[in-house]
């Protein structure tokens, strides 16, 4: 069984146990708690169009999907307006993922909101190099502190999602990652426009294991 925990704030994740977290962002701060927002750290775009900001497990791909796995993020994203947001289980580095609405030749499970894809709510997604599927969780994005799960089993073709503990889309079929795909975990965000986007992790963890 593999397992890693990051747990954020302070200005910087710390790492329970398992991976070492990497971010990438124009800036990042503590957050203080209030009655919509969880502690943690907030990590914030630049002003200019496409820049990305990402909270990943690691460098080094570790999880694969032949393995029955949980992963979990608790997450405020600040605006639901010209952005692009990840959250989940992919082959991609963070410059790609936070690149596209469909990484190139990449597999994953994850949650994505882009309003460059017309999305209106969050979208749960499944892709096998690239190639996705997608089904629409009818959620729409909430600028305050949510939990997004993802799960499946050994040797599965299908991945189950959660936000706020409710199963809200199920993804299978072919376009189910390739089972020996290294992958990483975490959370990316995008700025579709001239300003700064923000979003504020309290969470990111994932358990796998054979059985």
């Amino acid at each position: 069984m593999r397992e890693s925990l990051g747990i954020y704030g302070g200005g910087a994740p710390f790492t329970g146990y398992g991976d070492t977290f990497t971010g990438s962002a124009s800036s990042s701060s503590t957050v203080v708690p209030d009655s919509d927002t969880l502690s943690g750290t907030q990590f914030g775009t630049s002003a200019v169009a496409n820049n990305v900001a990402s909270s990943v497990s690691s460098t080094t791909a570790y999880y694969v999907f032949n393995h029955r796995t949980h992963f979990t993020s608790v997450i405020q994203w600040d605006s639901n307006s010209s952005v692009r947001c990840w959250t989940g289980v992919t082959t991609a580095n963070a410059a790609t993922m936070g690149a596209s609405d469909n990484p190139a030749a990449s597999s994953y499970c994850a949650f994505r909101y882009s309003t460059a894809a017309g999305d209106t709510t969050w979208k749960a997604i499944i892709a096998n190099a690239g190639t996705q599927t997608i089904v629409d969780t009818g959620i729409a994005l909430a600028t305050v502190s949510v939990a997004f799960s993802i799960e499946w089993d050994v040797a599965a073709t299908e991945a189950r999602f959660y936000i706020n503990g409710v199963l809200v889309a199920t993804a299978s079929g072919a376009n189910f990652p390739p089972l020996s795909s290294l992958a990483v975990f975490g959370s990316y965000l995008t700025t579709l426009s001239a300003n700064v986007r923000t979003f504020k992790v309290s969470v990111q963890g994932i358990r796998q294991g054979v059985i």
